[in-house]
């Protein structure tokens, strides 16, 4: 019902007004997506994984201790190791990944990470691509 025919009626309260843009609207979620090659066009090999796994609790610290943002898991198939990151800043979760990063000497192969600027869901946000070779 309208919240002038509520009123007029005496119904119960009316719902507050909405935020303003400016005022705890939600900042949008950047990404940093971390691919590394896997040494076949699968699942690599157990060791390979195990020693992502290591790299993953890496970044788990390193993201968390410098407060920008959150790992959230990874994928593998089809011959990479996909590893997603999330915060509102993608600049300050690549800072914080790079240096692990860097140390990481994966197989041949395409070893990049892609950092978002904005919700998966925005088509128009603006993604940059760092090769990490």
């Amino acid at each position: 019902m309208a919240d002038w025919l509520n009123k007029l009626l005496g119904g119960g309260s009316t719902p507050s007004e909405e935020p303003k843009a400016d005022e705890g609207s939600p900042v949008p979620e950047h990404a940093l997506l971390v691919h590394i090659p896997l040494s076949d066009d699968e699942h690599g090999s157990e060791e390979e994984r195990e020693a992502l796994f290591e790299v993953e609790d890496q970044l788990v610290e390193a993201i968390e201790g410098a407060g920008v943002g959150e790992y959230d898991g990874n994928e593998v198939g089809g011959g990479e190791f996909v590893m997603y990151i999330y915060g509102p800043d993608a600049d300050a979760l690549f800072s914080a990944a790079e240096p692990i990063l860097r140390t990481l000497q994966p197989p041949p192969g395409e070893f990049y990470a892609v950092k978002r600027y904005g919700d998966a869901d925005d088509l128009d946000a603006h993604e940059e691509r760092i090769d990490l070779r």
